[in-house]
């Protein structure tokens, strides 16, 4: 299959120097109408130019190519593609099929291939999930490339990421294949006169309908929102962990799992780092807050795939340590 079919980055854009430039210039930009409707004030904008900047990318180029998710920038698959062809670098899709995704990486004097299979997408519990079960191929497609083009590219990529690695429900693919970013609808503001008077926005009636219950409760999120078969099969999951209570409020940062507000698939994901690091790894807790840099794993920003690469070099460095060791005391 063919690579060069990706936009093509051209380093033509006159940026701004200074802060007081860079805001103007953003607010300017903000104002005009003609960003996506996702950037919706001149700080967003501001940090989005940055961020291009950082990477090479020009500002007006960059708001196509840079999307805020989570509060973290990052930067579509077909971007990524474009700065390795830029960077003189090339790549070949060597298998793209409902079993996964094999891309082999090639710069002067080195390869490097990645792959990406449904198992793995099976174990990440990201198979049959919302995009995941429309899309399959392209959402292998985006993680095999994206985790390979890091590890082969870090001196071009550093550790941006694709917008469906930090949200998979944040991504759809349009009719070209192209992966698009599911952009929230803008929250309703108050006008002056309605600041004046301490009047609510022009629809906060219909937007606390949707956010409360029938008796005018707060409409439930997180774990309150869990079956109670999902609820049990998180507690033999961490039964099967050996993971006390304690030990499951401290991973997700609860006093309660009743007090749990995240999503399914970020609970899903921090079982299954602690599944990778106590059973494949035999590591423990505590290895795995060494190897992630965290005293839980809740507070890491790392994706499943990065948070495994991350255990596995810690283990191996320990079992070199430990061998080291042994050979002094002989």
């Amino acid at each position: 299959m063919s690579s060069s079919n990706v936009p093509m980055i051209r380093d033509e854009a006159l940026t701004p120097m200074t802060l007081e430039g860079l805001m103007a210039q953003a607010a300017m930009l903000v104002a005009s109408g003609i960003l996506p409707k996702g950037i919706r004030t001149p700080e967003a904008a501001a940090a989005i130019i940055l961020t291009g900047r950082e990477l090479g990318i020009p500002p007006m180029q960059a708001f196509r190519a840079i999307y805020i998710v989570n509060g973290k920038p990052t930067i579509s698959t077909e971007h990524m593609a474009a700065m390795l062809l830029q960077a003189g670098m090339t790549y070949n899709i060597d298998q793209l099929d409902m079993e996964g995704c094999v891309i082999t990486f090639m710069r002067p004097g080195m390869s490097y291939t990645h792959s990406f299979m449904k198992e793995d997408a099976v174990k990440a519990s990201l198979w049959g999930t919302n995009t995941w079960a429309k899309y399959p191929k392209d959402m292998m497609y985006n993680r095999c490339f994206s985790a390979g083009a890091r590890k082969f590219a870090p001196d071009v990529l550093g550790k941006m990421y694709t917008p469906e690695e930090i949200d998979p429900d944040s991504v759809t693919i349009d009719a070209d294949g192209q992966t698009v970013v599911v952009t929230k609808p803008e929250p309703p503001t108050q006008t002056d006169e309605q600041k004046r008077n301490g009047a609510p926005p022009a629809d906060s009636t219909r937007r606390s309908t949707k956010a409360a219950d029938d008796n005018g409760a707060p409409a439930a999120v997180g774990w309150a929102t869990w079956s109670e078969n999902m609820c049990k099969s998180f507690w033999a999951k961490a039964n099967e962990l050996n993971l006390s209570s304690e030990d499951v409020h401290q991973e997700f940062g609860v006093e309660s799992m009743k007090d749990y507000e995240g999503s399914q698939n970020t609970a899903r994901a921090i079982l299954d780092i602690l599944d990778y690091g106590i059973n494949k790894c035999a590591i423990g807790l505590q290895g795995i807050w060494a190897a992630l840099g965290v005293n839980a794993v809740y507070k890491s920003d790392m994706t499943v795939d990065d948070a495994k690469a991350a255990i596995d070099k810690w283990a191996k460095a320990q079992d070199t340590t430990v061998q080291q060791q042994g050979e002094l005391a002989v």
